[in-house]
């Protein structure tokens, strides 16, 4: 009887054990949010922009215009300028390739980029913004800056 005992209870201790490593194996893992393409993205965070723009991707001659640094491997960026150049306005999104270091860059972007990158102009605002592997560069008017900026942190909330 006791032999029998014995075994019944490593037995349920066994049976309890695969069905607890079952039910790790199973557990839900989190998603990631699938990310919108650069142009969804800008389409959305400069809906409220008054300025007339005009949408390009920015390829690597253009790259230090935007960031104020030298063009990373692997990027993809993608702008929103105003259509007249006497107007100081430009929003600028990069997604970085994965095992940057994002922060770091966004760091060396705020320290880098050109809030007079016009000629006759100044932009009044310059906001560097990251998450995860995006950053944003906004420059423009103070009135028109926070809200292309609220609306990029809601893409990552």
């Amino acid at each position: 009887m006791k032999r029998t005992t014995l075994f019944s209870r490593l037995g349920c201790l066994l049976l309890a054990a695969l069905l607890l490593a079952g039910l790790a194996a199973c557990a839900a893992k989190p998603e990631e949010k699938a990310m919108p393409s650069l142009p969804e993205m800008m389409k959305t965070i400069t809906a409220d922009v008054t300025v007339d723009t005009e949408e390009s991707v920015i390829d690597s001659e253009r790259f230090s215009s935007y960031f104020g640094i030298d063009p990373i491997d692997g990027f993809e960026a993608y702008a929103s300028d105003a259509m007249i150049g006497s107007i100081a306005h430009s929003i600028a999104l990069l997604k970085l390739p994965d095992g940057t270091d994002a922060a770091a860059l966004a760091e060396t972007i705020t320290n880098s980029v050109n809030p007079r990158k016009w000629i006759c102009v100044e932009a009044e605002q310059t906001v560097v913004r990251q998450h995860g592997q995006y950053i944003l560069v906004a420059m423009g008017w103070a009135d028109e800056i926070p809200g292309v900026v609220e609306k990029f942190d809601a893409l990552f909330a």
